[in-house]
């Protein structure tokens, strides 16, 4: 296992966070093809069906966390609702101001996203309390 560094830290996140956008990205398939949802609707609940566990993983395996889960987990929650309005609106704020290639709009912002979640669940999902 890679040390509890910062660095270690920013790793194992980007790991967990991949093999969960994985899991969302099947989730939706499926419920889009077999299930026939719409995409809005697919795309939404796979992305609620994928919050608890990627908390969870996030918390014990990429941060080493003991926080306590009834603070740590609607922060959490906070954070995701705010990731996904701030990805949505970056989008829609580079395709029409700017113009951007959409493919480079979405690079965008995923870098972005991923800075921005490791910082805030390090340093406030996650924060030590007693400190």
């Amino acid at each position: 296992m890679i040390k509890n560094t910062a660095r270690g830290q920013f790793f194992r996140f980007v790991a967990v966070g991949g093999a969960f956008a994985s899991l969302y990205v099947i989730l939706a398939t499926v419920l889009t093809d077999w299930l026939d949802l719409a995409h809005w609707a697919a795309s939404g609940s796979a992305y609620l069906l994928v919050i608890p566990p990627a908390y969870m993983a996030q918390k014990k395996l990429a941060f080493e966390s003991s926080a306590n889960d009834r603070t740590a987990f609607p922060r959490y929650l906070v954070l995701q609702l705010a990731s996904l309005c701030a990805a949505s609106g970056n989008a829609y704020f580079m395709s029409i101001s700017v113009n951007f290639d959409p493919v480079l709009v979405y690079i965008a912002s995923a870098g972005i996203a991923i800075i921005t979640n490791f910082l805030l669940i390090k340093f406030w999902v996650l924060a030590d309390e007693t400190t």
